[in-house]
């Protein structure tokens, strides 16, 4: 390319053009301005320069053939001249190429954090210097949904943590409706996984959270905990049990239950949402053994018997 021809320089990065104003070869710089992005017909693709695939030159941005764009943004922050004039230098600085800068950021940083002498001039740098600074959003998401590969809890250490009554939660499991918390579907799972990075709590019998406060805990970590927590006296004695945020399906299956098992002189006893017993009018256990069993075998037990004459008192055992 004969950069002697060159008629146009363009900049993908903030697409503007900018007019060629003079070429200094021997230290190859050269001098731009910006222009209208509407450029005269007839203009051939190696008559325009692109900077990004140019690096070997530095481009310097004149504001007119006497100053550079960097001296007469310094020149204009410090004088008493019109807010608009001002706007204007700060809503044209990337254009203006004034990020390679390091005394026109300095001087930005300044006026964002600090130089509060004209409020418009100082909210306007305030808001490009912070997303200038900013990971871009779709960098953010992406980071954050590679913290959750490969960070499931096995199966045999959620079972572990039940006998001991606690709860581990990752920060996608849940999500509110309003007051209420329900499992995540996955729409709801994509949608936090963009905007919070994968961690863990560990809740304990009255669902209070005895580590990972802000899901802050790894999975290992979560892993190690439960392993190695012992309950505690006032575990035990907890009257006010934590109940897991139910799906509306498991809830409306749950009134089914109860519905047949009112049918049958029966109802049931539920601890956690995750611990069920069927109890008769004494409130003995019909079924459900010392330890109770899971929402799965309860939903069972209660088909069977809906099968069953609608008598009082009758039940089924709990071999299901």
């Amino acid at each position: 390319m004969d950069i002697n021809k060159i008629k146009y320089v363009f900049s993908e990065r903030y697409n503007q053009f900018y007019k060629p104003m003079r070429i200094d070869e021997d230290v190859g710089i050269i001098y731009i301005q910006i222009t209208k992005n509407r450029h005269e017909k007839g203009v051939k693709k190696n008559e325009i320069l692109h900077i990004e695939d140019n690096q070997e030159y530095k481009y310097v941005v004149m504001h007119d053939a006497n100053i550079t764009a960097e001296k007469n943004f310094l020149k204009v922050m410090s004088s008493n001249r019109d807010t608009h004039v001002k706007l204007n230098e700060v809503r044209f600085f990337k254009k203006n190429l004034l990020t390679d800068s390091e005394v026109a950021m300095e001087r930005l940083k300044d006026l964002a954090e600090n130089d509060k002498s004209d409020i418009k001039v100082h909210n306007e740098a305030l808001k490009l210097y912070t997303k200038m600074n900013a990971k871009p959003h779709r960098e953010i998401i992406c980071n954050n949904r590679a913290t959750y590969n490969n960070q499931e809890i096995p199966n045999k250490i959620k079972r572990l943590a039940l006998t001991k009554r606690l709860f581990v939660e990752r920060s996608d499991d849940y999500c509110r409706n309003g007051v209420h918390r329900h499992p995540s579907n996955r729409t709801d799972r994509l949608a936090l996984q963009a905007y919070y990075p994968c961690g863990f709590v560990v809740k304990g019998r009255g669902g209070n959270v005895i580590a990972g406060k802000g899901y802050t805990m790894n999975k290992d970590d979560a892993i190690e905990f439960v392993k190695n927590y012992i309950p505690t006296e006032e575990d035990k004695h907890c009257t006010s049990l934590y109940r897991v945020p139910m799906s509306l399906r498991k809830k409306k299956q749950l009134a089914m239950c109860y519905k047949i098992l009112e049918e049958h002189g029966l109802h049931y006893k539920n601890e956690h949402n995750y611990f069920f017993w069927v109890l008769d009018k004494h409130h003995n256990v019909v079924a459900g053994g010392e330890n109770g069993f899971g929402f799965k075998w309860l939903l069972k037990y209660c088909r069977r018997l809906k099968n069953q004459p609608k008598k009082k008192n009758r039940y089924v055992t709990d071999n299901v």
